[in-house]
């Protein structure tokens, strides 16, 4: 790494510069630029910083870490100009982190994080294969709160059925004999490029949302009036969530709670609230058939104790085979690996 030092600079205006990231869920990937103007605290090149080489290392030409690669700019004409960060602006930071690593070292448990492989493509393709798919065992309730879960055969297939849907009502609309159906399935099946894009990640997620309801006010006024609209509003906010397996917390990848509003007004119905909805992401293998139990434990804003709510043994039995070739595609991958070892 680059360490300022008298009269020197990290780089030089026209020195050729490159650096490292990882977009769309690739290993890795290299791009090079061209240094065009160095200012004090930040350099500027037309180094191409794609989706998710933000914050990557900057490599001045004797590959020494120079900046952290921060914006990009597209030019109509051209790649535009990317701002780097020069390394000098992290020192202090680098230095800090330095000391309060000689202090108490973290805990040894790996955290869980997101697969490296994606979900395979034959995976997506036996689930539109199959002429039905019961979508039931993903969505149920607990208290005050519906519950979504998601994997990706079941992602792939409700939006296939909806863009199928609307095909079929294009079609309606136009009255016309065309190959829609046709193009439609070979424009947006599954490609196997997809797969190496990282577009489909070997995740489970579970969404918690807060339910609505009529306020006693709004109903004890429509009593007296059948043209009255019924105002709702959410009855909590979500807090948080914990998944058990057995007797053992999972803990998720990303944890986290978004906001939401809804503001709908007709002649039936009349809302405009906000709320908290959970949306938490797990690995692949989070929910299977050794758990034994598979409980959720909910927390609203409205006090400490949670709501709880047992998996069906419906529900783990299709969330587990979701993941069938996901497991299976890894076991191929490490036979294969095995087997190049010489």
């Amino acid at each position: 790494m680059y360490r300022p030092g008298a009269g020197r600079t990290p780089v030089q205006e026209g020195e050729r510069v490159f650096t490292i990231g990882s977009p769309l869920s690739l290993d890795k990937i290299i791009t090079t630029g061209i240094v065009s103007k160095v200012e004090p605290h930040t350099i500027m090149s037309d180094v191409n910083i794609n989706p998710g080489n933000s914050g990557g290392p900057l490599f001045n030409a004797a590959g020494q870490v120079i900046g952290l690669t921060t914006f990009g700019t597209r030019g109509e004409g051209g790649p535009g100009v990317s701002g780097i960060v020069r390394i000098e602006e992290a020192l202090a930071l680098l230095d800090q982190n330095r000391a309060n690593a000689k202090g108490t070292p973290p805990p040894g448990a790996l955290l869980p994080v997101e697969p490296l492989t994606p979900y395979p493509i034959e995976g997506l393709k036996e689930a539109l294969r199959a002429e039905k798919y019961d979508s039931r065992p993903y969505y149920f309730a607990a208290g005050d709160f519906n519950i979504a879960l998601s994997t990706p055969p079941l992602d792939y297939r409700e939006q296939e059925e909806k863009r199928l849907q609307a095909e079929r009502e294009h079609k309606k609309r136009n009255k016309k004999q065309q190959t829609a159906g046709e193009n439609a399935g070979d424009s947006d099946a599954p490609k196997d490029w997809e797969q190496e894009a990282g577009a489909h990640p070997a995740i489970f997620a579970i969404y918690v949302m807060p339910k609505a309801k009529e306020g006693l006010g709004s109903a004890f006024g429509r009593s007296f009036s059948l043209n009255s609209a019924a105002k709702l509003k959410f009855k909590t906010d979500f807090q948080a969530m914990k998944l058990f397996c057995g007797n053992k917390e999972v803990l998720p990848i990303h944890p986290g709670k978004v906001p939401v509003t809804v503001s709908i007004q007709n002649r039936l119905v009349k809302m405009d609230d906000s709320t908290y909805k959970g949306i938490y992401v797990y690995s692949p293998d989070s929910v299977n058939p050794d758990c034994g139990q598979v409980k959720l434990e909910i927390y609203s804003s409205k006090g400490a104790e949670p709501t709880v709510r047992a998996f069906d043994e419906k529900t783990v039995q299709h969330v587990w085979a979701d993941f069938g070739a996901f497991r299976r595609a890894q076991a191929a991958g490490t036979q294969s690996a095995s087997a190049a070892k010489p």
